[in-house]
């Protein structure tokens, strides 16, 4: 008689608290990048500045013969903050006077009088700054006005006036004495022209004028 092995089958049940538990993978999950909403803020053009100053002077020109006389000088000067403020732009007004006198024989004295007054506009340019010494070169040309009084012990009194053209270039040496003030001397060189019939009234010539500036900002 022949014996037959049945398979013996086990089934095991596994307890979902068992040690045998099959571990289920969680899987982690990345947020989704966030798009940055920053931006990046780029700083504006400064404003551009215009700085004002303004100068008084006191002086003497000479331009031949009996042109020869006291003159005064105010300016107002503009620097734009382009190119460091190297150029600037000059308004001045002038005043310049000749006086001749002649005596006259059997009649008295003659007195001729010559009053210029050149309005110029003028271009600065700055050559030397130190903290305490600047030099600047001056060009410019504008209008001259010219009046001529004529008097005598012999005649009646004339005036006349005349409208004509000047222009200059120059150098003006800058000594700083306070933090807004400067001393300034600047010479020079001028050429122009306003006739007035029977005279010789010359607008060129040699200047120089001592003076102070200001800075108003």
């Amino acid at each position: 008689m022949r014996r037959f092995a049945l398979p013996l089958l086990v089934l095991l049940v596994v307890a979902p608290g068992s040690a045998f538990a099959a571990k289920k993978k969680v899987r982690r999950e990345r947020p989704p990048p966030v798009a940055s909403t920053e931006r990046r803020v780029e700083n504006p053009p400064a404003p551009m500045e215009i700085r004002t100053r303004l100068s008084f002077g006191a002086g003497a020109f000479f331009a031949g013969g009996a042109n020869v006389g006291p003159s005064l000088g105010a300016t107002a000067t503009f620097t734009p903050s382009f190119a460091s403020g190297r150029f600037s732009l000059d308004l001045e007004l002038d005043w310049r006077m000749a006086r001749f006198s002649s005596d006259i024989a059997g009649l008295g004295t003659l007195t001729s009088t010559l009053h210029q007054f050149p309005i110029v506009p003028a271009l600065r340019v700055r050559v030397l700054e130190t903290k305490a010494v600047g030099l600047d070169a001056r060009v410019g040309v504008g209008a001259l006005f010219v009046l001529h009084a004529l008097s005598s012990d012999y005649a009646v009194a004339t005036t006349r006036s005349a409208l004509g053209w000047e222009a200059f270039a120059g150098a003006q040496l800058r000594q700083a004495i306070a933090e807004a003030l400067e001393l300034t001397f600047e010479v020079r060189v001028g050429l122009g022209e306003a006739a007035v019939p029977f005279v010789l009234g010359r607008a060129s010539g040699v200047q120089g004028l001592l003076g102070v500036r200001y800075a108003l900002q």
